[in-house]
């Protein structure tokens, strides 16, 4: 039986098929891109010594780079092009100092930047084209400096 439903598949696959068919598109006319990212820093200090105050003060950098480029076409000018594109970026930095001998004075510097773009190119020759480009972005600092003594 196996030997027969080969035989039949591998005489049929040298027939072209009499049903016309046509490629959606050359190149997807409906693309999605989304890019996320989420950079987290938490750096506690505690002070127990005066000698520490100076390694104390800290720099934090953070930054996020977001870019998209779509470009769509279709062999078919009536297929809709429908291009969307998401970027969402977050930065956080908590830096919280605790001295407990009350005679410090740590200064934390915190540096963030998120950076998105977006490109989109939809087929000239399209009879409609849907762009939709949503960018969102946050940075987030929280120095919360505390003397206990």
């Amino acid at each position: 039986m196996a030997i027969v439903l080969s035989a039949v598949m591998l005489a049929t696959s040298a027939i072209p098929s009499l049903v016309q068919t046509k490629a959606f598109a050359q190149d997807d006319p409906i693309q999605t891109d989304v890019n996320t990212d989420a950079n987290v820093e938490a750096d506690v200090d505690v002070i127990q010594d005066e000698g520490d105050c100076a390694a104390a003060s800290d720099e934090t950098t953070q930054e996020s780079l977001q870019s998209t480029d779509q470009q769509s076409s279709s062999d078919d000018e009536n297929i809709p092009q429908v291009l969307t594109s998401v970027n969402t970026a977050v930065n956080v930095a908590v830096t919280p100092d605790i001295d407990l001998t009350g005679e410090c004075n740590p200064s934390d510097e915190t540096t963030q930047r998120i950076e998105q773009s977006s490109n989109q190119q939809p087929d000239t020759e399209a009879s409609d084209a849907y762009t939709t480009s949503v960018n969102t972005a946050r940075n987030i600092a929280v120095d919360p400096d505390r003397s206990v003594a």
